[in-house]
């Protein structure tokens, strides 16, 4: 793919897609790990699991309904595409409570 083949909209168009399945599925990692963490008291690592293998899950299932949708092809490429952005969503937000509880613990006055 370059810009001389594709022309400039077209290639601004590819990465503005490839972003939007990056963003949206960065936020749905971001909200099946707040899900679970709340509903199921496990370690952060089994967390993580439980997330990617979700929203992998709904990355395929995504997929192959684009199978049946005239003008839109299923890519593999986007399955992977999705399920890093939901990864990523997932370590940001475990990554962020970490940091706020370890300011919330400095301000804790000893007892």
């Amino acid at each position: 793919m370059s810009v001389w083949k594709l022309g400039v909209p077209a290639f601004v168009e590819f990465f503005v897609r490839k972003g939007a399945h990056l963003a949206v599925y960065f936020i749905l990692g971001c909200l099946v790990f707040r899900l679970l963490r709340v509903w199921k008291k496990r370690p952060a690592v089994w967390l993580m699991g439980q997330t990617v293998l979700f929203c992998l899950a709904f990355a395929v299932s995504d997929e192959i309904h684009q199978s049946f949708t005239p003008q839109r092809t299923p890519m593999f490429a986007d399955v992977l595409l999705d399920t890093a952005g939901a990864l990523m969503g997932a370590f940001v937000y475990d990554g962020t409570l970490r940091i706020i509880n370890r300011i919330n613990m400095r301000k804790k006055p000893f007892s």
